[in-house]
């Protein structure tokens, strides 16, 4: 019994640790079928895909199957979020949410009192 219990815990710990992967370059991705594949591969793409604009993240989106399905996440230059959408099997659910960016300058500041992000 004790073995059959360690047997389960191990191989409930290796799935757990090796089934998170590296975000792929989203510029990478290729648009085929109305699927995203990663490059050389014939089956669609599953996982997160990142891209950079000057070397800052930019966008930020997780596939199944080769459809968006998760959180679509983009920034300002600041590094700052400014929108968040969720999808499922390719479609979008819920809202939008728009996040107002803060400068560290003095433009754009927004009232502390209100909330940092409007729904859409």
């Amino acid at each position: 019994m004790k073995q059959t219990l360690l047997i389960i815990t191990a191989v409930m710990l290796v799935v757990g640790f090796t089934s998170g992967q590296e975000p792929i370059d989203g510029s990478t991705l290729v648009y085929k079928d109305d699927l995203m594949y990663a490059p050389g591969s014939d089956k669609p793409y599953s996982g997160v895909a990142v891209w950079y604009n000057s070397g800052q993240k930019e966008y930020e989106s997780t596939y199944k199957d080769g459809e968006l399905d998760g959180v679509w996440t983009q920034w300002y230059e600041n590094g700052q979020k400014e929108y968040e959408r969720t999808y499922k099997d390719g479609e979008q659910i819920g809202e939008t949410k728009r996040y107002e960016s803060i400068n560290t300058d003095g433009d754009d500041i927004v009232d502390e009192d209100e909330p940092r992000h409007k729904e859409y």
